[in-house]
């Protein structure tokens, strides 16, 4: 569990419809709120709107490479905190939400692509500038193996 804002907000795992790792926001006028894909897209590519599209894709992918299939507290706040305080504004709340929406993406026994699923949708709005709606519902009944493959394509792997 992360706590931010001097403890007011939390961020954890907990059950959800489909597995029992799913993340929940608790504070900032949520309350056990599961936040969606379109969520976190939607905020990560406005941020690249204000700080552009090369700083967010660097920070989202030196997130991307400390995630593992368990939460390393110290390395996270560490990085997620240093990240943080190259913009101008709280970032906190969503790059954490990023980092543990990968870990739980990595729990998951038979995902295949575990992780590199988000980051293959932070790519599609990013780089390829898809919409977010698009790219929330784009990969859900794609073939792993094509996933895979327009991972390759993009060096994304």
């Amino acid at each position: 569990m992360f706590f931010i804002d001097n403890r007011n907000t939390c961020i954890y795992f907990d059950k959800g419809k489909i597995d029992k790792y799913c993340v929940y926001i608790n504070g900032r006028g949520m309350w056990r709120h599961a936040p969606t894909d379109i969520e976190y897209f939607t905020w990560i590519l406005e941020l690249s709107d204000k700080y552009g599209v090369d700083k967010v894709w660097s920070d989202f992918n030196k997130i991307y490479e400390i995630t593992g299939d368990f939460i390393n507290y110290t390395l996270a706040e560490e990085v997620i905190y240093q990240i943080d305080k190259t913009y101008d504004e709280d970032t906190l709340l969503w790059w954490i939400v990023f980092y543990m929406t990968m870990v739980a993406e990595c729990k998951k026994e038979r995902a295949i692509l575990k992780k590199r699923i988000k980051r293959l949708g932070v790519y599609n709005v990013l780089i390829d500038k898809w919409d977010v709606s698009y790219v929330a519902q784009y990969m859900r009944h794609k073939h792993w193996k094509y996933l895979a493959k327009e991972m390759k394509e993009r060096d994304i792997c």
